[in-house]
């Protein structure tokens, strides 16, 4: 008894692990469990079948030779001391820095900001300017009609209607 619990089955290829199933499958009765294990037979199908595109289609890569191997860099090849060549062409001994007279775009540029700052903020003080002159006006104009309709006699009741 000891050696049966022991004992391992011999290991199966999916293959025949896969048919092993499917005949147990179909030895069960029709119903809603046997579906579910038809199911779970097809996704064991499609898994295999992925497994062997890939196996197919695995790409193997040459080893790499070119990595560290323990030893030092070979030293770098120095050239000999030769007096340096003169460049072809046009050398300007110049150096690099601003163009000239940028300076003063500078600050052609700055004058003109601060003129356009100006302008803003003289037509924001005008806005606000315009605003309460218009609103004292609409003030004026209102009280002018309340003063009218208490002064103006619109019906025959009234005294001066005639």
């Amino acid at each position: 008894m000891a050696d049966e619990a022991t004992t391992l089955p011999p290991e199966l290829t999916d293959e025949q692990a896969l048919a092993k199933l499917e005949e147990r499958v179909a030895a069960m009765e029709p119903g809603p469990f046997r579906r579910e294990w038809e199911g779970i037979v097809a996704i064991e199908r499609n898994r295999q079948r992925i497994r062997a595109i890939e196996r197919a289609t695995k790409v193997t890569l040459p080893p790499d030779n070119r990595g560290w191997t323990g030893k030092p860099a070979p030293p770098a090849s120095t050239p000999e001391a030769k007096p340096p060549q003169p460049a072809r062409g046009f050398i300007d001994d110049a150096p690099l820095g601003p163009p000239p007279g940028l300076r003063w775009v500078d600050q052609q540029l700055d004058a003109a900001a601060a003129r356009d700052r100006m302008e803003r903020e003289k037509e924001y003080r005008q806005y606000f300017l315009d605003r309460h002159h218009e609103a004292k006006l609409a003030e004026k104009e209102y009280a002018r009609e309340q003063a009218e309709r208490r002064s103006f006699h619109k019906g025959p009741g009234d005294a001066d209607w005639n």
